[in-house]
């Protein structure tokens, strides 16, 4: 649903509905305008305007009020389901930012107390696979290259 009233074709026209989506990109945005990556926002239709009060409720009305719940209730499940899944990633992610970090630090802390060697070897193993991110990896080799060099060659 877009905003419009379904679109009715007579049957006895014989022909099907075609449409078009429209997606337009700005380069630039508001602050406020600016949402995070996300798929579709489903909006269920509004109730049918034949609902006001007054209107005595006939087995068709009680049908399309329950369909209509019904459809909101899947969505509601979705999107609880969506946040629950993104949830769980962010917390996985966070664990790992958590872990890289320590070891990090670790190593920090040898290298100011002069102990390059068990600071390369706080950091040896560590890659992309632990690290989860190239920005990772990176830090990790120039803190490695840092440890190499204060060491020197041995």
């Amino acid at each position: 649903w877009h905003g419009y009233d379904p679109i009715q074709i007579p049957p006895e026209l014989e022909v099907t509905r075609k449409s078009i989506s429209i997606y337009l990109f700005s380069r630039s945005r508001p602050d406020n305008e600016i949402a995070p990556r996300h798929s579709t926002f489903y909006v269920q239709r509004p109730l049918p305007e034949v609902y006001r009060s007054g209107l005595s409720l006939e087995p068709r009305h009680v049908q399309e009020i329950r369909n209509c719940i019904k459809k909101r209730d899947m969505w509601i499940n979705f999107y609880q389901e969506e946040v629950l899944k993104h949830s769980r990633r962010a917390e996985k992610e966070h664990g790992k930012a958590e872990w890289l970090n320590a070891r990090i630090l670790q190593a920090t802390a040898l290298l100011q107390e002069g102990n390059p060697a068990a600071a390369a070897k706080a950091l040896k193993g560590l890659g992309s696979s632990q690290a989860g991110q190239p920005a990772s990896q990176r830090l990790i080799d120039r803190l490695i290259a840092a440890a190499k060099i204060v060491r020197g060659p041995h």
